[in-house]
This record gives C-alpha cells, sequence and structure tokens, in this order.
C-alpha cells in the first residue's frame, strides 16, 4: 500500500502522523468529537476551543457540552475529526477520554491554554483529555482523483462551493 503524503494541518507532519507539538493557523480548522455513550449510539458535536499538550493529550473545553461529558463518562472511547473545511483535509484521532473536573489537581494548569483562547468569553466547565491511541488522514476524494490539483486550486473550489471568500479581498 502506498504512503500518501498531505500538507500538514495542526497537530499532524506532512505525512500525516500526529504530532501533538505541532501549532498552526486555525483558519478554515473544525472540530467534531464523536462517542456512542452507554446506549452506543453515535453522537457527534462541534467543539470550538481546544489544544494540543504537552504530553501528547488532545484537549477539548467544555463550554456547552453536556451530552458529551455524559457520553464520555459511561464509555470514554472517542473520535475526534480535525478539517480543514477548505482544504478538504484533515485528521481523525482516536482514544480514550477522561472528564476532568474543576477539583481535579491538573485541572488549572490543563485548563489555562483554553481559557488563554476563549479570551474570557467563556467559562470552562471540564477539560475533555483525550490520549490519542490512533490517527489517520481524512482527505476528499479529489485527492484521490484529481492528484495534480494544487492547493490554492483546492481553496478556490472550496470558497465557490460554499460561497465565500478571504478576508480582505
Amino acid at each position: 500500500m502506498a504512503t500518501l503524503s498531505v500538507p500538514a494541518i495542526s497537530g499532524t507532519t506532512s505525512r500525516g502522523a500526529y504530532d501533538p507539538k505541532l501549532q498552526r493557523d486555525r483558519k478554515g480548522r473544525s472540530l467534531l468529537a464523536g462517542n456512542g455513550g452507554s446506549r452506543n449510539r453515535p453522537n457527534v458535536s462541534p467543539k470550538q476551543i481546544h489544544a494540543e499538550a504537552d504530553d501528547g493529550r488532545f484537549l477539548i473545553a467544555d463550554i456547552a457540552s453536556a451530552r458529551s461529558v455524559k457520553n464520555i463518562r459511561d464509555n470514554p472511547a472517542v473520535c475526534v475529526s480535525l478539517i480543514d473545511v477548505f482544504l478538504q483535509r484533515g485528521r481523525k484521532l482516536e482514544g480514550v477520554a477522561e472528564i476532568i473536573a474543576p477539583d481535579h489537581p491538573d485541572f488549572a494548569a490543563l485548563s489555562a491554554p483554553l481559557l488563554a483562547m476563549t479570551g474570557g468569553s467563556f467559562p470552562i466547565r471540564h477539560v475533555i483529555a483525550v490520549r490519542v491511541e490512533r490517527s489517520a488522514p481524512i482527505l476528499a476524494p479529489s485527492y484521490t482523483f484529481y492528484p495534480e490539483r494544487s492547493e490554492a486550486d483546492l481553496r478556490a473550489d472550496a470558497y465557490r462551493t460554499y460561497g465565500v471568500r478571504p478576508l480582505g479581498e
């Protein structure tokens, strides 16, 4: 099987390996976290504030995620998708999540980078700390069917499709 090389986004190397120490521009990137809960019914919800921790965990702020917290307490297996919506690629992270409550000794340290991202706009009720066990690329079919297309071409197509344009244009 051939290895597909894709340009890096936050948290990945250009070869697609997860690297928690990489941070990049977050524009155009969305995150969806999914879990089956105790009834094994899929639940996916967007998460606005997230960061990579130095110890290899992926941190997600619980701002308004009561269902996600309940589901993780029932079943800690999660899947997180980081997607650059304009380049139509990203990473899928699978692992085990832990709910870090405000009374946990690590809460202050783990929530600090997340709180900084909010600029004080949102309270953080819990930190969802995901120990990443597996990582895989997510690629739109255009990467397979049109490998000669440049990143600029893919981005321009996405702008047209979604009816948007970059700020400043």
